[in-house]
C-alpha cells in the first residue's frame, strides 16, 4: 500500500512540468495554497488536493518514489511503500486536512504548511513531542491623532488549534491598546493568544504592527511635532501672534520681532510623551513659511521704496 495515490498527477495538480526542480515547486505550491485556502474563500477540496501533492512530489524521497511507480508500477518496491505506515486517506480524513493561516484576516504574512507538516511528523508518523504554537502577526493602521493620543482598537483575527490529527481555524476577538505617543512601526505583543501548541504545548504568541498613517499638516520628528505655517513678511518684521493646529487643540505661537524665515518657533512640551519627571515630552516645532506679496499697487511699492531708503 503506497502512502500517495498512483493515479493521481500532483504535478497538473500543483501545476508544474514533471522535471520541475524543488524551488519551483516550492513557489506554486504556496501560490495556489494563497488562492484556494478556505479562510480566504477558497475550496475547502482543493485546498486538501494541494496539500496532498505537496506532501509527495514536495518531498525529494516521496517524489522519487512516486515517480517510478508511475513509470514502472509497483513490482520494484516489494509489494508497495508499506514501510511508510501510513496513508494519505487516514491522514487528511473527511473533514479537511491542515489548516494553517495564511496572512491572519488579510494583515500580512504567510505561513508554509509543507514547513509546519514536516515539524510535526517523524519518519514513521506523528511526533508526539509538544511544540509551541505558531505566533500570529498583525497590522493596525491608525491615524496621527489616535497615535498621539492612543487609543483601544477592537478587530476579529483568525488561529489554528490541534484537535486530534488536524488544525482547525478559530476566530478570536482582541481589542488592542495602543499607547499614546507610540511610534510607526512599532509591535505590540500578547503572549499566549496565538496559534494553540501541539501536543500539549503553549501557545504562540500574537504581534500587531502599527502603522500611522501620514497627515497633511503634522509630521514627526523623534518625539517632536513638525508644521509649516505660511505667515507674510511683516509677521516676521513686526512681530504677532498666530493660532497654529495641534491633536490637542489650538495653540498660541509667539512671534518675536526680526524674526528671520529660516527660524524655528519652538512650543514646549507639546510634542510626544506622557509628561512628568521622568517622561519628558517632545516639542512643537514650527517652520515659519514666508509669502511675500505677489502684486503691489503703485503707492505701496513707493512706500517699500521708501523704506528701502531709510536703512541705508
Amino acid at each position: 500500500m503506497y502512502d500517495f495515490d498512483p493515479k493521481k498527477d500532483y504535478y497538473k495538480v500543483l501545476g508544474v512540468a514533471e522535471g520541475a526542480s524543488e524551488e519551483e515547486i516550492k513557489k506554486a505550491y504556496r501560490k495556489a495554497a494563497m488562492k484556494h485556502h478556505p479562510d480566504k474563500g477558497g475550496d475547502v477540496e482543493k485546498f486538501k488536493e494541494l496539500n496532498e501533492a505537496n506532501m509527495v512530489v514536495g518531498d525529494k524521497q516521496k517524489r522519487a518514489q512516486y515517480d517510478n511507480v508511475r513509470k514502472w508500477g509497483g513490482g520494484g518496491f516489494g509489494g508497495g511503500g508499506g514501510q511508510w505506515g501510513w496513508g494519505f486517506g487516514g491522514f487528511w480524513g473527511q473533514g479537511g486536512g491542515f489548516q494553517v493561516d495564511f496572512g491572519s484576516g488579510g494583515f500580512g504574512g504567510f505561513g508554509d504548511l509543507g514547513d509546519i507538516i514536516e515539524q510535526m511528523m517523524g519518519w514513521g508518523g506523528f511526533s508526539q513531542r509538544p511544540r509551541k504554537g505558531d505566533d500570529v502577526k498583525l497590522q493596525l493602521t491608525i491615524n496621527f491623532e489616535e497615535g498621539y493620543h492612543g487609543i483601544e482598537k477592537q478587530f476579529e483575527y483568525t488561529i489554528h488549534n490541534q484537535e486530534g490529527q488536524y488544525l482547525k481555524p478559530e476566530k478570536k476577538t482582541i481589542t488592542v491598546k495602543v499607547p499614546a505617543g507610540i511610534e510607526d512601526g512599532q509591535f505590540i505583543r500578547y503572549t499566549g493568544m496565538g496559534n494553540g501548541g501541539i501536543h500539549g504545548g503553549p501557545e504562540g504568541d500574537l504581534y500587531v504592527r502599527v502603522n500611522i498613517g501620514k497627515h497633511k499638516v503634522w509630521q514627526r520628528s523623534g518625539d517632536n511635532i513638525v508644521v509649516k505655517i505660511n505667515v507674510d513678511v511683516f509677521a516676521l518684521i513686526l512681530g504677532g501672534t498666530l493660532m497654529v493646529d495641534h491633536p490637542d487643540a489650538q495653540v498660541e505661537l509667539k512671534i518675536p520681532k526680526g524674526t528671520q524665515p529660516q527660524d524655528v518657533l519652538r512650543v514646549k512640551g507639546k510634542g510626544f510623551g506622557k509628561g512628568g519627571f521622568f517622561d519628558k515630552k517632545g516639542d512643537l516645532l514650527v517652520h515659519l513659511i514666508v509669502k511675500m506679496p505677489e502684486r503691489m499697487t503703485s503707492a505701496q511699492e513707493k512706500l517699500w521704496k521708501e523704506l528701502q531708503k531709510s536703512y541705508k
